[in-house]
């Protein structure tokens, strides 16, 4: 699927951006980060289904242990995207009380989502490369 390229982003931008896909979140910081974004209360799409535990039961373990890297991944996915919500909560309740939008929260949420969505990446990037090892590209 050839998409080709965009503008280029801002030089300071690029290394940040780079860190985050090659270099895992610290444990600490993503444990933080997936306590810091519970669910909304009106979002349960963003929690990743379970499987039925009969069907569960009568898995392999190598199955298993796929879908639990693929839930994980849809974690933190499901957590960026409460984050993004957050943004957008903020940025539509700045709309209707001008001076209220602080910079710095905006700027939190999006380097959480990042983080949380560079992570989501990186996931399964590892996924692909166990399901297919020739897939990868060095």
């Amino acid at each position: 699927m050839e998409e080709g390229t965009g503008a280029p982003l801002l030089e300071n931008v690029v290394p940040i951006l780079a860190g985050a896909i090659q270099e895992p979140l610290q444990a600490d910081k993503l444990k933080d980060n997936l306590a810091q974004y519970k669910t909304p209360a009106n979002c349960e799409f963003l929690v990743p289904p379970r499987v039925n535990p009969e069907i569960w039961r009568n898995l392999r373990h190598t199955t298993k242990a796929r879908v639990v890297a693929f839930q994980h991944a849809q974690t933190r996915l499901g957590k960026s995207l409460t984050a993004i919500g957050r943004l957008i909560d903020t940025v539509l309740a700045a709309k209707k009380k001008p001076g209220s939008l602080k910079l710095e929260d905006i700027l939190n949420l999006t380097f959480d989502a990042f983080s949380l969505e560079a992570g989501a990446f990186q996931e399964l990037n590892t996924r692909r490369k166990h399901i297919r090892p020739e897939l990868s590209r060095q």
